[in-house]
């Protein structure tokens, strides 16, 4: 069995010859000291030392707005997460429409659809890394994002339909491109603490699971 012959297959439920495997997504100190163990200089190298059948090739740099301005203008004003964005003050959904949102039609997926075609028989896990719950929470402060939930779930409503409508169309896009050579849409977004979840069930299934439902299954349909 190939690396992506056998993923597809467990994924499939038929089984395979040995476990899949796929080391994620280490943390930038933890390469220096995969190198050092397996006597490795590049992240290939490490990948094949551990029979990693997977990569993620995810689409993060390919907005290419002609004047620069990067996919979302989330205009925070520090790193924390409370840190209030565009959106701490907004009160009318007619605010978030006037929006200047970005445009699909500046994607350019050349260099992904390079990678992808070039992963050889690997298991390839791609899309849009829609983080759409981060996404909304920095264009808010995430103290914010949680407070409007009560006070103007409108608002909540119309933030988040813009940002995962232009996830949705990326990925219509990249999907349409790629064809057969991404096997799995992969994205994440942080719903918890080690207590936890961040906001409760109700808030969830409102403000949240709809909106990851469209992404899931617009996958599924490819």
């Amino acid at each position: 069995m190939t690396n992506r012959e056998r993923i597809r297959s467990i994924v499939a439920g038929k089984g395979a010859d040995r476990p899949g495997f796929w080391t994620g997504n280490p943390h930038g100190e933890t390469w220096p000291i995969l190198h050092a163990y397996f006597g490795t200089t590049e992240k290939e190298e490490v990948y094949r030392a551990l029979r990693d059948d997977c990569r993620w090739i995810a689409p993060f740099d390919v907005y290419r707005h002609p004047e620069g301005r990067p996919m979302f203008e989330l205009g925070r004003k520090s790193s924390s997460l409370s840190a209030e964005g565009a959106f701490a003050e907004a009160e009318s959904v007619s605010e978030i429409d006037d929006f200047p949102w970005p445009d699909p039609e500046y994607l350019d997926f050349e260099a992904v659809l390079a990678r992808l075609g070039a992963a050889g028989d690997h298991y390839r896990l791609g899309g849009m890394w829609s983080h759409f719950f981060h996404i909304v929470a920095d264009f808010f402060g995430m103290e914010n994002y949680f407070i409007k939930m009560y006070t103007n779930p409108d608002v909540v409503h119309a933030v988040t339909g813009h940002v995962v409508d232009f996830l949705l169309e990326a990925n219509r896009r990249l999907y349409a491109l790629a064809g057969t050579d991404i096997d799995a849409y992969f994205f994440g977004n942080d719903f918890g603490t080690q207590l936890d979840l961040l906001i409760s069930p109700e808030s969830f299934r409102e403000f949240v699971f709809p909106y990851f439902k469209q992404l899931t299954e617009q996958a599924h349909a490819h």
